[in-house]
């Protein structure tokens, strides 16, 4: 009973070195990871603010356009009076 115990712990303990060495590997892989994709996003994080802040500026370009356009056909509404 003894031998059969003892293989069985043996068993266990071999088992629970590779789990061990697996975790320590994916912890690795991990910060390894982390690192160095952590410096890239930060960057594309920072490209998409800048995008997004000339989205903007292209925006207001455009409604400054459109009231220069549309800025006599509204003088003349204005000063042709109510016509309804």
């Amino acid at each position: 009973m003894s031998q059969s115990k003892r293989a069985v712990f043996e068993k266990f303990e071999r088992d629970r070195s590779r789990i061990v060495e697996q975790i320590e590997a994916l912890e690795t892989e991990i910060k390894t990871i982390e690192s160095t994709l952590e410096s890239e996003l930060a960057l594309q994080r920072q490209q998409r603010v800048e995008k997004y802040l000339d989205y903007f500026a292209i925006l207001k370009e455009e409604k400054r356009a459109l009231d220069e356009l549309y800025a006599p056909l509204r003088d003349a509404l204005e000063v042709g009076g109510d016509t309804d």
